[in-house]
């Protein structure tokens, strides 16, 4: 009987350290680190300004990386990147003096938006109950609809996850290792105790 238990408690010691194998691995590129993603800071800042043409909008905002400690000022081109926010990749990003000599686009809260300013003309923006969502208005011409600030895990987080897997593998193999170990001694020190049984007998 005692030997029962000590198998049991074997086996048991032996599943709990195998479910543990792959799971560094797994949780590197599922965890916390995985889903550092850059993303726009609270209160985000955001400014937007209209090209001569009317066919662009330059976005500007504050930025909060997973690898920085403050909030860094970017611009983007907003109809040029639309595709590649929604997909979550890192837009075009320009220089800050992009918005040097255009013109200003009035920027609204839902929220506390005027009453009449469903009666301006000209191009305003309306953010709506999320801070980094924003609707388009253009009252002299088609609507340009609705965006988002972007969102999105950049190369140096993927760069910095390839870099670890290595290491994880490795602590994973040495966790299978080391019960494959812990089973081939007590496969052997089991061998040596019944050699002895019998010799005495």
């Amino acid at each position: 009987m005692q030997t029962f238990w000590k198998v049991s408690a074997r086996i048991w010691a032996s599943l709990a350290l195998l479910s543990t194998s792959g799971c560094m691995t797994h949780a590197l590129w599922s965890g916390e680190l995985a889903e550092s993603f850059h993303e726009p800071s609270s209160p985000n800042q955001m400014a937007l300004y209209e090209t001569p043409d009317r066919c662009e909008v330059l976005v500007q905002y504050d930025e909060l990386s997973p690898w920085k400690g403050s909030a860094q000022r970017r611009a983007y081109l907003m109809r040029e990147n639309s595709a590649r926010i929604e997909s979550r990749k890192k837009p075009r990003f320009v220089a800050l003096t992009a918005a040097n000599g255009l013109s200003a686009i009035p920027l609204y809260c839902e929220r506390s938006a005027p009453s009449g300013v469903g009666n301006l003309s000209g191009t305003y923006a309306i953010t709506l109950t999320n801070d980094n969502q924003f609707t388009i208005v253009c009252t002299n011409g088609p609507a340009q609809g609705h965006f988002e600030l972007p969102t999105y895990r950049g190369a140096t987080g993927n760069l910095k996850l390839a870099l670890l897997t290595p290491v994880t593998l490795v602590l994973d193999a040495s966790i299978v290792g080391g019960v494959a170990g812990y089973w081939c001694l007590a496969a052997a020190a089991a061998s040596g105790n019944q050699c002895l049984y019998s010799t005495g007998l």
